[in-house]
């Protein structure tokens, strides 16, 4: 671990928290490996590298440009306070303690002007919540014996130590004297689990699920709206249909009014195409020895049969339907009853949403949480209620999510 500069002198922050770091991926183009060389060939920097020469441009731009990003997780920037603070390198490797699982090397150059501030402890924090959600079970770190702020950092953060080493550098024939360290994100013998909302996250259906909301208030010649809409995204059927019979003064018993409910939606469903990368993602999963489980608020057989339909059935595990339940979400119940019905360990799974009322139940049963948040205002996204990793993206990165478990 080095840290390495800016041009410029950032002002003092608060004291930084794992929470306050954000990453974003870096791309291979010149802008981002100029940033990765300034830092890298940093003086600070240099003495504490195995290889401690200054990189040259011309060498280092293909070097970035088609070693960088062969692997995955791809390289990151970290940033804090509306700046790149720091870059990560995440390398494959085996398990130094000879353990069968998927590990990374970490590597991190903290930009000079923001030492001494903490940030490496909380950037190496934030990462390991970062690689859980990406699929990693351990990552491991490799550091100079004369690298002080690395060691205090490593060990901040949580690492274990593993004693000194001896590590010899084959391109220069240098033989280092170094500290290794490991972090263990997965205990072993938990089972991972992928916990997947089905509207509007697995079945691209809200399209027509707002068709069947507004034919529904139609026939009993009253509409609704696009925000009242949204804000019935994620609770169960019968209580959505509570709530509008309640609120639009409809006539027909609830017991009446869930029946045509959803038999509208019971025959609007094959119209609901998987969503992009969805079956991608359960098959990585699948693959990854992940079980999944599908926590919907539609009822359990009309999950079922979707998935049937959508040749997705034999990829999932358990369905917990939203028949199945007292209380929906936002409450845990739905995911704290998946959680039981799999075995899966919450700390090292994770849940997949695209409503803040899901986000809140998956996050309240301690799952990390994937937010599908595209037409999500940010002052709710950032939700306090809605704890752990929130990666935001659309539909169509589920893709990108199956590439990562």
């Amino acid at each position: 671990m080095s840290f390495a500069a800016g041009a410029l002198t950032p002002p003092v922050p608060d004291a930084a928290s794992d929470e306050a770091i954000t990453f974003e991926l870096c791309r291979p183009i010149e802008v981002d490996a100029r940033q990765v060389m300034a830092w890298r060939n940093d003086p600070v920097t240099l003495s504490m590298c195995f290889h401690r020469d200054p990189k040259e441009w011309d060498s280092f731009w293909p070097e970035y440009r088609d070693c960088y990003f062969q692997s995955e997780p791809e390289p990151v920037f970290a940033r804090f306070q509306g700046c790149q603070v720091a870059f990560l390198r995440f390398c494959p490797e085996t398990n130094p303690q000879g353990l069968s699982d998927r590990l990374v090397d970490i590597s991190i150059n903290l930009a000079p002007g923001w030492r001494g501030r903490g940030l490496g402890t909380a950037i190496l924090r934030a990462a390991s919540d970062y690689l859980l959600a990406a699929g990693i079970d351990t990552i491991h770190a490799e550091i100079r014996c004369g690298n002080a702020a690395s060691l205090h950092a490593f060990t901040a953060a949580g690492y274990q130590a593993l004693g000194e080493a001896q590590k010899l550098v084959i391109d220069t024939g240098e033989t280092a004297s170094i500290w290794r360290f490991v972090l263990n994100l997965v205990p072993p013998h938990q089972q991972r689990g992928l916990f997947l909302d089905l509207d509007g996250t697995l079945a691209d259906s809200l399209a027509m699920l707002r068709r069947v909301y507004q034919d529904f208030l139609a026939h009993f010649g009253t509409s609704g709206s696009e925000a009242e809409f949204q804000s019935l995204n994620g609770p169960p059927l019968v209580d959505i249909v509570d709530f509008l019979r309640t609120a639009h003064g409809l006539g027909p018993t609830a017991a009446d009014l869930l029946a045509l409910y959803t038999g509208m939606i019971a025959q609007s469903y094959a119209t609901a195409p998987p969503a992009a990368g969805a079956r991608d993602l359960l098959v990585r999963a699948r693959q990854r020895g992940w079980l999944v489980a599908v926590v919907t608020s539609a009822p359990r057989e009309l999950a079922r049969k979707w998935l049937e339909q959508a040749g997705l059935e034999p990829l999932v595990d358990v369905i917990v339907g939203g028949d199945e339940i007292s209380l929906g979400k936002p409450d845990p119940e739905p995911y704290l009853l998946a959680l039981s019905r799999t075995g899966c360990a919450a700390s090292c799974s994770l849940a997949v949403e695209d409503s803040l009322n899901g986000a809140i139940s998956a996050a309240a049963a301690s799952l990390p949480v994937w937010l599908l948040a595209t037409d999500m205002p940010q002052k709710l996204v950032e939700n306090p209620q809605v704890l752990g990793p929130k990666l935001l993206g659309t539909l169509a990165d589920l893709a990108t999510l199956a590439r990562r478990l």
